[in-house]
C-alpha cells in the first residue's frame, strides 16, 4: 500500500489524464527542460512510469543513487499513516532502581526529540520524589536500530542521525557572539566545540557560503569552518548542523541538568 501511494504522488500529479498524445508530449517537454542551462552542473534524476502497465515512459540517471532529502518526508509520512494512528504520540520510559544512591534508567523508543525543558522536569521530578544525587546514568538504546555515519565529515543539519534516544533533533546552531568576535554553539554543552582559525567573520548582511567539516574526536564533535562566514549564512540554516553521536550527545546534555 506505501509504494502505491507514493507512485501516485510523483507520477499521477504529471499524468492524471488518458491521451497518449499528451503524455508524449510532455514527456518530450520534460526531457527539453533538462536540457536548459539551468540545469548544467546539476545532478538530477527522473524516472516517469506508467501505473496500468508498469511501463517506463521517460527515464534520467535513472540507476544513479542520490541522497532522497526531503523526499523521505513522503516515504516516512505514508508509512506513519498506514501503521500508526495520526494522535500516537511516544513515552520514553524513566526508572529509577532502590539502591542509595540509585541509578537512573532512560529507556530510548524513538521519540525523535527530547527537548532541555524535558530533561528540566524530569531534574524536578527526582527532587520531588528526594532524589538529589544519582549513582549513575543508564541510557538504554538497544530497542531501536540507530542510523550509521556514512557521511563522514559532512555536518549539514539535514544528514542527522536517528537513534533510541535523540535530543534537538541530534542538531545544533552557530551564533556570533555578542560583539561578532566569535561563533557559538546552541545548545551549548562540552561535547559540541568550534575552530574558526580558518574563518573570515564578515558584515550581518553579506554572504559567506562556509565550509564546515564536522570532525569526531574523543568524546567532543568539532566545526571546523574554513572560508567567510556571515549572520546571514545562519538565516539560510548554513550553520544549523548535525551530530556525529547522538548518545553522546544525549547523555551530555542530560547531564549538565543533572548537575
Amino acid at each position: 500500500m506505501l509504494l502505491r501511494w507514493v507512485c501516485c504522488f510523483v507520477v499521477g500529479c504529471f499524468f492524471s489524464f488518458s491521451d497518449a498524445r499528451l503524455i508524449d508530449s510532455t514527456v518530450q517537454q520534460l526531457a527539453k527542460t533538462l536540457k536548459m542551462p539551468l540545469y548544467n552542473g546539476t545532478d538530477v534524476a527522473v524516472i516517469v512510469r506508467d501505473l496500468s502497465s508498469n511501463t517506463v515512459l521517460y527515464e534520467h540517471n535513472a540507476s544513479r543513487s542520490f541522497v532522497p532529502a526531503s523526499l523521505m518526508k513522503l516515504v516516512l509520512t505514508g508509512a506513519w499513516l498506514d501503521n500508526v494512528r495520526p494522535s500516537y504520540q511516544f513515552k520514553t520510559p524513566v526508572y529509577v532502581d532502590r539502591q542509595s544512591p540509585p541509578s537512573l534508567y532512560i529507556k530510548g523508543v524513538g521519540d525523535p526529540n527530547h527537548r532541555l525543558d524535558q530533561f528540566e522536569s524530569l531534574a524536578n521530578r527526582l527532587k520531588q520524589l528526594g532524589i538529589t544525587s544519582l549513582d549513575e546514568v543508564i541510557l538504554d538504546t538497544g530497542n531501536v536500530i540507530a542510523d550509521q555515519n556514512k557521511m563522514k565529515d559532512y555536518a549539514q543539519y539535514y544528514y542527522a542521525l536517528a537513534a533510541g534516544l535523540n535530543f534537538n533533533f541530534n542538531q545544533v546552531s552557530l551564533r556570533f557572539s555578542q560583539n561578532r568576535s566569535r561563533l557559538l554553539v546552541t545548545p551549548s554543552s562540552p561535547f559540541s566545540m568550534v575552530d574558526t582559525t580558518e574563518a573570515t567573520f564578515l558584515l550581518p548582511h553579506e554572504r559567506g557560503f562556509p565550509h564546515i567539516r564536522l570532525v569526531e574526536q574523543q568524546g567532543v564533535d568539532m566545526y571546523k569552518i574554513r572560508g567567510e562566514v556571515s549572520e546571514l549564512d545562519g538565516f539560510y540554516k548554513q550553520l544549523t548542523l548535525r551530530v556525529s553521536r547522538p548518545a553522546y550527545f544525549y547523555n551530555t546534555h542530560l547531564k549538565q541538568v543533572k548537575q
